[in-house]
């Protein structure tokens, strides 16, 4: 969807939820039923929600999407695992042993340098 598309959608959006309000307030003062007007709101005020609801992106996706896009070779489909292996990376490969990775630590250093370039 284009920028411009969701702008007048939540505009539409916001005017349909003042519309709405004002006629619960009309339909309260002669004494109507407002709760077919209530669940109207109520589902525009979720549509609002939800056009205006900031996509919530994880490091780990951020970081998997540099190294696609910059280091590795991606064929598609992924022949073996998925994009989780990055993100369910062990610290050791044998359980014992206290070795901790520093691959997040170096694909962040990667993606400081070139923001810095």
């Amino acid at each position: 969807m284009k920028i411009e598309e969701k702008q007048a959608l939540i505009v539409d959006c916001e005017a349909e939820i003042n519309n709405l309000e004002w006629r619960i307030c009309q339909t309260k003062e002669t004494g109507g039923s407002t709760s077919y007007l209530e669940s109207c709101l109520k589902r525009q005020q979720i549509a609002l929600a939800a056009l205006t609801a900031q996509p919530v992106i994880s490091d780990d996706t951020k970081r998997m999407d540099w190294l696609c896009a910059h280091c590795v070779e991606v064929r598609y489909p992924l022949m073996y695992g998925s994009r989780e292996m990055f993100r369910a990376q062990q610290d050791s490969e044998e359980w014992d042993l206290p070795h901790h990775t520093t691959l997040r630590e170096q694909v962040d250093a990667a993606i400081a340098n070139e923001v810095q370039e």
